[in-house]
């Protein structure tokens, strides 16, 4: 009878034990399962957007419409100067006029009048010329920079879209620089690098229309001719 009780109690604790190992790992796996779930899943690549902005067909678009503006600018510039030296030229001629002992009191007090008046037009051009010049190139710096801008949030936009339809968790930058001029990036595996794949897509789809000529709105610098 004692032999019974003892074989019995040793299977109810054997039994016992095996369910407490068969606990214990059910609890290891609950405990290790939430973890990986909370892993990033995708791939990583870079793309230097240096490149990808200097070869994207829009920026080559904007960039020949702002050189037209220019190409506007430095014809109105070369009109005005072109005017100052035909200006000075008739003062000159003016002031040797009025020079001239040879020739009588009212002629040479007559072109002291013209010369003093043409002094004042000049130096009023010259001042709307440097005026001009100063105001332009500031509109054109900011127009560059706000299309700059553009361009960049656009580009940005795309390569959210193309990481999420490619399963890439992170698309790294390796053109910039550090404040010591070394590369953000140190090393980056050559198959990691899309930038090639996001120009062919980016320049893909053209504009369909030609673009527009780039207005001419800058002011005119002389109001009489």
């Amino acid at each position: 009878m004692r032999k019974l009780t003892t074989i019995i109690f040793s299977l109810t604790f054997t039994i016992f034990l095996h369910s407490c190992v068969m606990a214990q790992d059910e609890s290891s796996e609950i405990a290790v399962k939430p973890h990986a779930e909370t892993q990033v899943a995708g791939k990583i690549a870079c793309v230097d957007m240096n490149v990808v902005f200097n070869e994207y067909y829009k920026t080559a678009e904007k960039e020949q419409e702002i050189r037209e503006q220019e190409i506007n600018i430095k014809t109105k510039i070369n009109e005005t100067n072109t005017r100052l030296k035909v200006l000075r030229r008739e003062r000159k001629q003016l002031q040797e006029t009025a020079m001239n002992l040879s020739i009588d009191p009212e002629t040479r007090a007559e072109a002291r009048k013209k010369s003093s008046k043409l002094t004042s037009e000049i130096l009023e051009r010259d001042k709307n010329l440097q005026e001009f010049k100063t105001i332009e190139e500031n509109r054109i710096l900011s127009q560059y920079l706000k299309i700059r801008q553009e361009i960049i949030e656009e580009i940005k936009m795309f390569l959210e879209e193309y990481a999420i339809r490619n399963d890439y968790a992170i698309i790294i930058d390796i053109s910039g620089m550090s404040q010591n001029y070394i590369p953000t990036v140190v090393y980056h595996a050559p198959k990691t690098n899309i930038t090639a794949e996001v120009l062919n897509e980016l320049n893909k789809v053209e504009s369909a229309n030609t673009p527009e000529t780039a207005t001419d709105n800058t002011p005119s610098l002389n109001s009489e001719e």
